[in-house]
């Protein structure tokens, strides 16, 4: 599983298909999923509210 340093979406790509960034294999930690963003108070926190719903990193290095 690789994290997104731009967006912490979760994917097994090496360039993110949210926000074609590039990924890092060991550099994130914790993972959270967001079904709804736009009703997430999490997502909102997390600046997650205008992106897809799917499996973010909670830390990306």
């Amino acid at each position: 599983m690789r994290a997104c340093k731009s967006c912490k979406a979760l994917t097994e790509l090496e360039t993110c298909p949210n926000c074609k960034g590039p990924t890092t294999q060991y550099g994130w930690s914790g993972y959270v999923g967001i079904i709804y963003p736009d009703q997430s108070k999490i997502a909102k926190k997390m600046g997650l509210e205008n992106k897809p719903a799917g499996e973010y990193a909670l830390k990306v290095r």
